[in-house]
């Protein structure tokens, strides 16, 4: 579920000053559109420019509040992959299957994290999205602290499980808070920065985990993860503010049920999470099993993993994600149904960029189709989550994205895993160590049946953002 144009630093201080192009001071009227089914979102545009600009916060504040933001993104996208990273490791030492790492990785993990996602969601959009983010911060940094001590496949899922409660409360509150700060004009691009949170765990986090756990030991790299995301999450509940907005809307008191059930009515959104569910699949089972791939297939050690993969993960998803943020902000000016045309087309593109990267007998090209894959990966998310947000009832935005994503991870994050690990089990004696390219040609393959609904669903994007409007949610 992030932006930093000098992304050397890492610091949310130093991101917060080059934000501030996109949370001024004070939200003046955007250009007119022209009238027509394509832009439905003027008034949105001028009620926000009213009422939503946080009472008493600076634009200092707020640049302050997304750059904050984006770093606990970065690390909501580190801690749930280190268990990719170090894998390798943990399979020697504790003798698991592929098939219970499969199990490990995606079932443990996503049933608590989309289970949980939509009553956190709910929680946040009654009480706060500011807090919501905080607590959920620190316990799943306690979860990824634990994790270093477990000693069996039980305790692994068990910490799984908690790891995915905690993290449960990033994705759907974060894109909403941040929906709260940007006026609906600069949505997609803030949507953009905000999603950059993953390149700078890939730059930053991964190398230095990778050099931890080869120094000293895998455990290790849970442990100091852990211990600097719990005293983050204390520091930025105690010096960020909640965007008043989020705080007196009486629209959030609507009970979930309605609430999903409003959601569940637009077709867009329904054909969204199907797409969702496809690309899921792909993404989620590539994020795990590359690691073990380049292990398997390349001979790279996991310090040489987490120094190829880590950065070329990091400057592709940063551009993507910038990339993302700045096509859609445009073209959507001339049709709304660029935020889902342009992702369902950059997902097609993914399936060539994966299939380069699994099939290149070469680590250079292979890693130039990581890199592709990464940057289309990134690029889509941005133009999908603004299509989401331009749907929902501005009161109930964090719940809406967690249904998505509640729908997206029990699918994409159960299969995606272990469909390549059971495939890896079933060919390993007749391919060897080959077997594992098999099993992530299929999860490449189902990123095209997302990029085909995507492009179809754009087609009820006009009508279904008008549905609920700024103040008639």
């Amino acid at each position: 579920m992030r932006f930093e144009p000098h992304s050397r630093t890492g610091m949310a201080g130093q991101t917060g000053l080059a934000w501030s192009a996109i949370v001024p001071m004070r939200w003046h009227h955007p250009q007119r559109l022209e009238p027509g089914p394509f832009h439905p979102d003027e008034q949105e545009s001028n009620l926000m420019t009213k009422r939503s600009e946080p009472a008493g916060q600076s634009r200092l504040g707020r640049a302050y509040a997304l750059s904050f933001l984006t770093l606990i993104c970065a690390f909501n996208y580190f801690d749930r992959q280190l268990l990719g990273l170090l894998l390798p490791q943990i399979k020697a030492e504790l003798a698991l299957s592929d098939t219970q790492i499969g199990l490990t990785t995606g079932l443990a993990f996503v049933l608590c994290y989309s289970l949980a996602g939509v009553p956190l969601a709910r929680l946040a959009d009654r009480v706060g999205r500011r807090s919501v983010i905080a607590y959920g911060f620190a316990f799943w940094s306690l979860a990824t602290l634990a994790t270093g001590w477990v000693t069996s496949a039980v305790q692994l899922a068990a910490a799984r499980f908690l790891t995915g409660a905690g993290e449960a409360s990033g994705v759907a509150p974060s894109n909403a808070m941040v929906s709260d700060l940007i006026s609906p004009q600069r949505r997609s691009l803030g949507l953009g920065l905000l999603s950059s949170g993953n390149a700078m765990g890939s730059i930053f986090l991964f190398p230095l985990a990778g050099w931890i756990a080869a120094t000293s030991g895998w455990r290790a790299a849970f442990f100091a993860a852990g211990g600097a995301g719990f005293l983050l999450a204390v520091v930025f509940r105690l010096t960020v503010r909640e965007p008043i907005r989020a705080r007196q809307s009486p629209e959030a008191r609507t009970s979930l049920k309605t609430a999903m059930g409003q959601m569940l009515q637009v077709r867009s959104f329904r054909l969204s999470m199907l797409a969702g569910c496809a690309m899921g699949i792909s993404l989620y089972a590539t994020q795990i099993w590359s690691p073990t791939f380049l292990e398997r297939i390349h001979s790279l050690s996991v310090t040489e993993i987490a120094a190829s993969i880590g950065p070329i993960r990091g400057a592709s998803s940063l551009l993507g994600a910038l990339l993302g943020g700045w096509l859609s902000s445009r073209l959507e000016r001339r049709d709304i149904r660029w935020l889902l045309w342009l992702p369902g087309l950059a997902v097609l593109a993914v399936v060539p960029a994966d299939l380069l990267f699994i099939w290149a007998d070469s680590l250079t090209i292979a890693l130039i189709g990581y890199a592709l894959a990464g940057l289309l990966t990134t690029l889509h998310l941005v133009p999908l989550y603004a299509a989401l947000l331009r749907v929902a009832p501005p009161a109930t935005r964090a719940t809406a994205m967690a249904l998505f994503l509640l729908v997206v991870n029990l699918v994409g994050q159960i299969a995606g895993p272990l469909v390549v690990g059971m495939l890896n089990d079933s060919l390993a004696t007749s391919l060897g160590a080959g077997a594992i390219r098999i099993g992530m040609v299929a999860a490449a393959l189902a990123a095209g049946i997302a990029g085909l609904v995507m492009l179809i669903s754009a087609g009820s994007l006009p009508t279904d953002a008008t549905r609920f409007r700024e103040g008639e949610a």
